[in-house]
């Protein structure tokens, strides 16, 4: 038993994604601080793109929903409205965002969103299994390496 409770010990996640559907207030302060500068966050959002019209002069403007995946620079949590920004260069090409282009997403309550880190502390571990909240039991489902 001791034995195995070392080697538990040294065991380290690598490479593991996970997806948060629902969350509160406390769960975006816990992923404040696991999401650091290059990981990688893709979620939905939605961005205004301006359509030219056929006269070549005069343009109509929509929002386009689209999924934007961003190599994180930088983030903020703003207690006030619940939100979490994450900064960082978009990764994937599509029709409307360039790619190595900076954008930021807004994570709130309640929306889905995927974390990708190539390693997983001991830390971020421990956080992770002793929040009170959804986000503990994603923890369960994740491989050690």
């Amino acid at each position: 038993m001791k034995s195995e409770q070392k080697q538990m010990g040294r065991m380290k996640l690598k490479e593991k994604d996970f997806a948060v559907n629902q969350m509160g207030r406390n769960d975006l302060w816990i992923l404040y601080n696991i999401i650091n500068p290059s990981d990688y966050v893709t979620a939905d959002t939605s961005r205004k793109v301006d359509h030219q019209l056929n006269d070549g002069k005069n343009t109509t403007a929509s929002r386009v929903r689209l999924s934007i995946h961003l190599k994180v620079t930088c983030r903020d949590f703003h207690k006030d409205s619940s939100t979490l920004r994450i900064y960082g260069r978009n990764l994937e090409p599509n029709g409307y965002v360039a790619v190595r282009s900076f954008h930021t997403l807004t994570l709130e309550c309640n929306k889905p969103f995927e974390l990708h880190k190539k390693l997983w502390n001991h830390d971020v571990v421990d956080v992770l299994f002793l929040s009170p909240s959804a986000l503990s039991s994603l923890a369960v489902s994740v491989n050690m390496c």
